[in-house]
């Protein structure tokens, strides 16, 4: 009876043994492959800021250009019309691409948000460079113009810092978050990411105030 009573306990224990090995296993496996996916986000979220910044970039610089020389009938100026041409394509190509990995990085508001406030102005300011480039007397373009264009490039470039910033830092956030885990501090709003055996050991806690968790995930 002994035998069996030892026999069947080496049998038990090496069953739960086995079980807690597997969902040790599995939970680890859950764990990796969730990390890697942030890992994979932060280099996507880096690659957008790189790609806005870029084509942007281009953009403003070969408007300021067409600008610049608009005044000018030499073959300068049907060299930065080429060149400004081939950025408002170049980015109207790339829109598309570029609001939907927004969305799927951030949020579709702020795709929204990149519309108005980037391409938005992109639109009003070639509309009246436009202007300025079928103008019949382009010497005296009026000053105005020119004015208003500068100050719309100003604008898209200070958006576009501020909007890769918040994308930069995304990215930073994620890291310290896969490096250090998130910390849950205990309050009535976050019961719900403690577990019922953390619970009952709050109620031996003379101060619930300072108590928290770490969660990787």
């Amino acid at each position: 009876m002994t035998f069996l009573s030892v026999l069947a306990g080496a049998i038990m224990t090496a069953i739960i043994g086995n079980w807690l090995v597997q969902r040790w296993q599995q939970n680890n496996w859950v764990l990796q492959q969730r990390q890697s996916l942030k890992k994979t986000e932060i280099d996507e979220i880096k690659s957008l800021a790189s790609d806005i910044h870029s084509i942007t970039s281009r953009r403003i610089f070969y408007t300021r250009r067409a600008l610049h020389d608009c005044r000018d009938s030499s073959t300068r100026f049907s060299k930065s019309l080429d060149n400004y041409s081939q950025s408002v394509l170049e980015w109207n190509q790339e829109l598309g691409n570029i609001y939907s990995r927004i969305s799927l990085l951030l949020s579709y508001s702020d795709s929204i948000f990149f519309e108005k406030s980037v391409h938005e102005k992109f639109v009003i300011a070639s509309r009246v460079l436009d202007i300025c480039i079928r103008s019949q007397q382009p010497k005296t373009l009026e000053p105005r113009f020119v004015r208003f264009i500068s100050s719309q490039m100003d604008e898209i470039n200070g958006q576009v810092i501020d909007f890769n910033r918040d994308l930069l830092r995304k990215t930073r956030e994620t890291r310290e978050f896969l490096l250090n885990g998130r910390v849950i501090h205990y309050d009535r709003w976050s019961l719900n990411e403690f577990s019922t055996l953390e619970l009952a050991t709050l109620l031996f806690t003379k101060n619930i105030d300072t108590p928290y968790v770490t969660r990787s995930f």
